[in-house]
């Protein structure tokens, strides 16, 4: 499909110029940065969709591992809720992801135009 070539084509051209500013002048730990370079691409937000790829894919904000290590108030509070809560909280997490795709798909077909 052409416009899915256009995203890979693009997506492509963006890594590599992550990769190039990061990696060692010989090119040579190119691989080990990879992994950054897709975590940042991933979690980075989005202007034409309005969101990130990462809560587009996984319904949920980033959670950076440091929030684990020094918990954050909304670590916390996940943590105490009971089984119900909880339940219900992440029903309405899956109604706002499902709302928040649908704006995106439109934002995209908008901007096509």
């Amino acid at each position: 499909h052409p416009h899915a070539n256009g995203l890979a084509r693009s997506t492509n051209e963006t890594l590599k110029n992550i990769l190039q500013k990061t990696v060692n002048e010989n090119r040579t730990d190119w691989d080990t940065k990879l992994h950054s370079a897709l975590w940042g691409y991933w979690t980075a937000y989005k202007t034409i969709i309005r969101t990130t790829l990462f809560r587009l894919a996984f319904g949920l904000e980033v959670v950076m591992p440091i929030e684990f290590q020094i918990p954050s108030v909304r670590i916390q509070c996940q943590e105490r809720l009971s089984e119900k809560e909880s339940e219900r909280i992440q029903l309405e997490t899956l109604c706002e992801l499902e709302e928040h795709r649908i704006a995106s798909l439109l934002q995209l077909e908008l901007e096509q135009r």
